[in-house]
């Protein structure tokens, strides 16, 4: 349950339209065409954004130490 309290809050640092993103496509699962039309977005630029956003999010999971890099 903690994880998922940090996870959220790790969302919650990203951009609002970066965190739609991820909570449509990734957590809600969404295809990638669906995302796009519940979005307003083309299907090439979701898919960039989603790209980012996931970059961002990883980035931030590993500052906060929630995601190691390997042993």
């Amino acid at each position: 349950m903690i994880f998922v309290h940090d996870i959220e809050a790790c969302l919650q640092l990203l951009p609002p339209r970066a965190m739609e993103i991820v909570k449509r496509f990734a957590l809600q699962e969404y295809t990638q065409r669906e995302a796009a039309v519940l979005l307003g977005m083309q299907q090439k630029s979701l898919g960039r954004y989603y790209d980012q956003a996931l970059d961002s999010l990883s980035a931030i999971l590993i500052q906060r130490r929630l995601l190691g890099l390997g042993s």
